[in-house]
C-alpha cells in the first residue's frame, strides 16, 4: 500500500470510528440500565466451556464485558470522576472499534478480491455503513438499525459476536487459514507469522464460544465451503482422501462447533427451557 493510500485509509477509518463513538456515546449512549447490565458488567467466569453451567459456552461475552467494566473502573473513572460516564465511553469505544474493523475488512475484500480502486472502496464502504442504519427506516424517528440492541448486555451477547463472526468471514475471504491447513502446518506457514496466527486462533476460539446464534454465521460459511469440496469429490476432481486432508482444519472447526452445541444443550438454561416446554 502506497503512503498516500495508507494516510487516506488512516484518516477515513479514524473518521468512521469518531462518528461511531459520538453516536454510541452521545446520540444513542450505551448506558447501564437494568439488572442484567449491572450483573454481567461485574460477573467473571473462566474462559473455557463449563459443563452444566447457566451459559456453558458463552465465553466471549462473559469474559469481555466485565473486562470492559474493569477498564472503565480502574483506568477511565479516576480521570473522569463519573463511573457511569466512564463505562459509556469504554463501551462506545469498543462497539465503534468492532464496527470499524468490520468495515475495514469489507473494504479490503473489495480492494484485494475485486480489484476496486481506493476511491471506490471508500465510497462503497460508506454506503455499506449507511445502509446498516437505513435498512429498517420506516418512520421519521425511532427506527431500528442493524447495530441496534435494546441494552448493553445484548450488545455484548448478540451484536458484537455477530460482527465478530462476520468479520472473520471477511478475513477468511482474504486469507483462508483453514484451507489446506494440514499442509500449511506441516510446511511451517503458520510459524512464519506466529503472533498474527496466534491472535487469529484466539479470535476464532472466541467467535466459536460467543453465542449459539452468532457462531452459526461462521459455521454456515465453513460448512458451505465443505459442501463445495464434497461436490468436487463427487465430480471426481479430487480424491476423498485428498479432500479430507485439504479440509482437515475445516472439519475440525465444524466438529468443535458441534461439541459446543452439546455443551449448550446440557446447560442449566437449556434444561430450564426443556422443562417449561414439557
Amino acid at each position: 500500500m502506497k503512503n498516500k493510500e495508507l494516510i487516506t485509509n488512516i484518516v477515513y477509518y479514524a473518521m468512521i470510528f469518531l462518528f461511531l463513538f459520538v453516536f454510541f456515546s452521545v446520540i444513542n449512549p450505551l448506558v447501564l440500565l437494568h439488572t442484567d447490565d449491572w450483573i454481567y458488567i461485574s460477573f467473571h467466569r473462566h474462559a473455557v466451556p463449563i459443563w452444566d453451567f447457566w451459559n456453558p459456552t458463552r465465553v466471549f461475552p462473559e469474559v469481555f464485558m466485565p473486562l470492559c467494566g474493569s477498564i472503565a473502573a480502574y483506568f477511565i473513572y479516576p480521570l473522569s470522576g463519573n463511573y457511569l460516564q466512564s463505562v459509556t465511553w469504554v463501551l462506545a469505544a469498543v462497539v465503534s472499534l468492532f464496527i470499524s474493523i468490520y468495515l475495514f475488512l469489507f473494504g479490503r475484500v473489495l480492494n484485494k478480491k475485486y480489484n476496486q480502486p481506493l476511491y471506490k472502496v471508500l465510497l462503497y464502504s460508506t454506503l455499506f455503513l449507511i445502509f446498516h442504519f437505513l435498512i429498517f427506516r420506516s418512520a421519521p424517528s425511532d427506527n431500528n438499525y442493524l447495530f441496534f440492541s435494546r441494552d448493553v448486555t445484548n450488545y455484548f451477547y448478540y451484536m458484537i459476536p455477530d460482527i465478530l463472526n462476520c468479520s472473520l468471514i471477511l478475513y477468511f475471504m482474504l486469507d483462508d487459514v483453514l484451507d489446506d491447513g494440514y499442509n500449511k502446518l506441516k510446511s511451517g506457514v503458520y510459524k512464519k507469522h506466529p503472533i498474527r496466527y496466534g491472535l487469529l486462533l484466539l479470535v476464532i476460539y472466541m467467535a466459536l464460544l460467543s453465542n449459539l446464534f452468532s457462531s452459526i454465521i461462521l459455521a454456515a460459511y465453513v460448512g458451505s465451503q465443505l459442501l463445495v469440496e464434497l461436490y468436487r469429490v463427487l465430480r471426481k476432481r479430487i480424491s476423498f482422501k485428498a479432500c479430507i486432508r485439504k479440509n482437515s482444519f475445516r472439519l475440525t472447526f465444524i466438529l468443535s462447533w458441534i461439541i459446543v452445541q452439546v455443551f449448550e444443550l446440557n446447560g442449566q438454561r437449556a434444561k430450564l427451557l426443556q422443562m417449561r416446554g414439557g
